[in-house]
């Protein structure tokens, strides 16, 4: 296993910068990560993915604007 090939998720963040990670699959890693060596992980998507995703976010926005509105 190569540590350094991800993604990753991080199990807990330390006060002096560092983080313990694990992989996708639940393997622990032995090893504290200083918090530069991180990388955000975006995964690709396809067009369908990204427009199902928008719509999904402008539901939920609407549906917040719509209930501030209706207390106002």
């Amino acid at each position: 296993m190569t540590i350094w090939l991800g993604p990753y998720l991080i199990e807990k963040c330390h006060d002096n910068g560092t983080f313990q990670i694990r992989t996708v699959d639940e393997e622990g890693i032995p090893l504290l990560v200083n918090g530069y060596s991180l990388k955000v992980y975006r995964k690709p998507m396809s067009k369908e993915e990204f427009i199902n995703t928008i719509s999904r976010e402008m539901n939920v926005i609407g549906s917040v604007i719509a209930s501030k509105s209706q207390y106002s």
